[in-house]
C-alpha cells in the first residue's frame, strides 16, 4: 500500500475530485429527468417518479434495473456503515 505522507494527501485529493465528479453527474442527470418529465404529472416523491421514468423508457425492465440500482446504493452505504462501526 501507501505509506508516504505526500502519496496518500495526492491520491485522497485525486479520488475526492473523482467522487465528485461523478456525483455531479449522477444529481445533475436525476435533476435532468424530473425538470424534463413534467408530462407524465405530479409525483408525491423522487421514488413515484423514477419508476414511471423507468417504466416509460425501459418497461418491465427498467423496474428491475431501478431495483437493482436502489439494492447496490443501499448495499455500498451499509457496507460502509458496518465497516466504521466495526473498525470503532
Amino acid at each position: 500500500g501507501i505509506t508516504e505522507k505526500k502519496s496518500v494527501v495526492k491520491y485522497s485529493i485525486i479520488v475526492g475530485i473523482i467522487s465528485s465528479v461523478a456525483l455531479v453527474v449522477v444529481y445533475g442527470a436525476l435533476g435532468y429527468i424530473g425538470a424534463s418529465s413534467s408530462s407524465l404529472g405530479q409525483f408525491a416523491n423522487g421514488g413515484q417518479l423514477l419508476a414511471v421514468v423507468t417504466s416509460n423508457l425501459f418497461g418491465k425492465a427498467g423496474i428491475i434495473i431501478l431495483g437493482v440500482a436502489v439494492v447496490f446504493a443501499c448495499l455500498t452505504t451499509s457496507i460502509g456503515l458496518i465497516s466504521s462501526f466495526s473498525e470503532y
